[in-house]
Order: structure tokens, then sequence, then C-alpha cells
């Protein structure tokens, strides 16, 4: 039945607040469509696409890497920071961004600077500064302990892996720029279990669902598109590859475990539990406590 409340719009949504409850109507087809133009909503800024491109590419060239990252002044100043840091444990100063590639090698490099472009389409408004965040560094977080995860259980690329745990909630990214703080509200009334559930009574849809056709639209690698449309395992429709069952368990750690969030207490997914119990139970814990020791450097670079 229809229930009466307000149109707002935001972009080129359609979106029906209910006045009486908490739920939200969105148009389904209509937010797909919209989605798919990733005009005025789109959060992944042009250096950031170029460096998730190009880090998929074998072949790439150093020097493409060098230009995207000198291109953008923040980015390169923090690479430099951390190069620099006790983390990677250089005696000599790292003043350049070629120098710092043949130091500690082009693959740690990329993945510092995608993290750091990443940390730009966070940035969020005024009403969702905090909230968007919170969401970057559970989602540093989350990419850190996957990416290692891949040491102790090899099934998929690290560096994907890397990608899906950065990049796995950014259908949250979309929907709190459309539904500002109402999304936030919802997003709070609901353990990270049960957001999933949450979203689809009330939306009809999830925020994997808008993830998902984000990463379509962006040309993301075939794995982390997965990844992103089901990290936490439940649509029976979407049959979990290797790298989504990674990003689900890194993503259970980082929320259990407190990295890059407050630690919480939440149910594993039986394929996540199952995964975990398989591994050694001492590496696996090396793995995330390396995690949380580069995530600790990577959020308080400036």
């Amino acid at each position: 039945p229809h229930v009466p409340g307000r149109i707002f719009k935001t972009t080129n949504y359609r979106v029906m607040e209910p006045m009486t409850e908490l739920s939200l109507r969105v148009d389904r087809e209509q937010l797909a469509a919209d989605v798919q133009e990733l005009r005025s909503v789109e959060p992944m800024p042009t250096s950031a696409l170029r460096l998730v491109n190009v880090c998929q590419d074998p072949g790439v060239h150093t020097e493409e890497i060098i230009s995207i990252i000198e291109t953008e002044p923040a980015i390169a100043a923090r690479v430099l920071a951390v190069a620099n840091s006790p983390l990677y444990g250089y005696s000599r100063q790292i003043s350049t961004i070629p120098h710092a590639i043949v130091i500690l090698g082009i693959k740690n490099i990329t993945r510092l600077a995608v993290s750091f472009a990443a940390r730009m389409m966070y940035s969020g408004s005024e009403n969702t500064g905090d909230f968007c965040q919170r969401l970057y560094k559970h989602s540093l977080g989350c990419a850190l302990v996957a990416r290692n995860l891949t040491d102790v259980h090899d099934v998929c690329d690290p560096e994907q892996a890397f990608l899906g745990g950065l990049l796995h909630d950014i259908g949250k990214l979309v929907l709190v720029q459309v539904l500002q703080e109402d999304y936030i509200k919802l997003t709070s009334s609901a353990a990270a279990d049960q957001l999933v559930e949450l979203e689809q009574d009330s939306f009809g849809f999830t925020h994997e669902d808008v993830g998902e056709i984000c990463a379509q639209q962006w040309g993301f690698p075939m794995g982390v598109r997965q990844a992103i449309a089901n990290h936490h395992l439940t649509d029976p429709k979407k049959a979990p590859c290797d790298l989504s069952s990674v990003v689900a368990a890194a993503n259970y750690l980082a929320i259990s475990e407190g990295i890059g969030c407050e630690p919480a207490k939440l149910e594993a997914h039986p394929a996540t539990k199952s995964m975990l119990e398989d591994l050694d139970e001492n590496h696996l814990q090396l793995s995330v406590e390396s995690a949380r020791e580069e995530y600790e450097v990577l959020a308080n670079a400036s």
C-alpha cells in the first residue's frame, strides 16, 4: 500500500520517505538507471579509477603509474610519508615517487596510492563526513586484512584481494550521498551482520546491489565486482567466488578484531567460519596483527 510521505530529489533519484516509519521506499528500476549514469553521485575520482585499472595490467609501464601519482600532490605526499615511515624500515630519505618505487617495489607503492586515492572519495558532505570517514577506515582495515589473508589462504591475487576489501562497501557510499542522514539512521539501527536484511526489507535492494552496479560501470575486474556484489555471502543467487570469500572473511576479521573500527561481536557466515577454521591459527593471527600495524601507519598519514 502507498505510504504518504514527502518526495525529495538528490541527483536523479526519486526517493519516497514515509512519514511514519524508518523504512524507505525506493524505485529500484529508477535507482539502477540513475546509478548507471553515475554523474553527480560518482564517488570515484579519476586518479583512483586510473590507478585501479593500471594496477590490474601486468604490462603497465612504471612511468604511467608515476605520472598518475604525481598529478595528485596530496596522494604523492602521503605515499612518500608512509614510504619513509618505520613500517618499511628504509634508513635513507625517500624523496621522489620513482625512488620509492625502486626501493619498495611498484606493487607496494601502487597499493599505497590506491589507498590514498580512495580516501578522497570518502570525504563526504557536512552531514555525512563522519560516516564516510568511518566507512573509509573500515574499508582500509578490511583491505589490509584481505591482502594478508592471501598469504595464509592462497586462493586469489593479493592485489585483487586488497582492492576488493577497499571497495567492498562503495554501495554504502552512494546510498549515503543519496539518502544522507536517513541512510545513516538506517545503518545505525542494525548490527553489522543484520544490515543487508534491513536494507532489503527497506529498499528492496542492498548496498551490495548498488556496489555491483557501480563496479560494472567503472570497469572493475570481474573478481572485484563479485566480491563487492556478495561480500556478505547472503544472496543464494550469487555464487561466492574465491575473492568474495576472502573479502567476506576479511570483513568479519576487521570488525571483530577492531581494525579500522571499534571491535564488535558478530556472527560469522558458516562459509567464513569454515574457511578460518581450516587456516593455521598462528599464521592467521600474525597476518591480522600485520594488517593492524600497517593500518595504523596508513590511517594516520597526513
